[in-house]
């Protein structure tokens, strides 16, 4: 699934070849307009049947997670994205938090990026069929 979400993205690529809990996965997107940007590589911690959740390391610590949770609902599938930034690092974290990341990455920055997520999984219906069958050659 990974590499599926991957090619969903666009721009986005396995790192190292594994998928599943613990692989790697390169994102680099546009949106809003193009007027942001991710760049990030991100492991997996959560893919099953309900969630695919990701963590962004630096500096040795998690400085980002993104949640996505799905389930069926009356007109076809609920969607459910949330995204967390910053440091849970004692002093460190603070002053990144504060300081540093407002100018990295807004909370507008965010807003856009869920909102983005949210686009992007309506159009899931369409792509996963392909993905399926160029996955398992047909």
């Amino acid at each position: 699934m990974n590499s599926e979400i991957g090619i969903m993205d666009g721009v986005a690529r396995q790192v190292g070849g594994a998928s599943g809990i613990g692989a790697k996965s390169l994102i680099d997107e546009q949106f809003n307009d193009y007027k942001d940007c991710v760049h990030s590589v991100m492991t997996t911690s959560v893919l099953d049947e309900r969630e695919f959740n990701f963590t962004i390391n630096a500096f040795g610590t998690t400085v980002g997670r993104l949640i996505h949770m799905h389930s069926p609902g009356e007109d076809g599938c609920a969607f459910y994205s949330e995204t967390y930034t910053g440091m849970k690092v004692p002093v460190l974290g603070f002053l990144f938090n504060w300081l540093l990341l407002p100018s990295i990455y807004s909370r507008k920055q965010g807003k856009h990026w869920n909102n983005h997520n949210i686009e992007e999984s309506g159009s899931a219906e369409d792509v996963l069929p392909v993905l399926y069958s160029h996955a398992h050659g047909e």
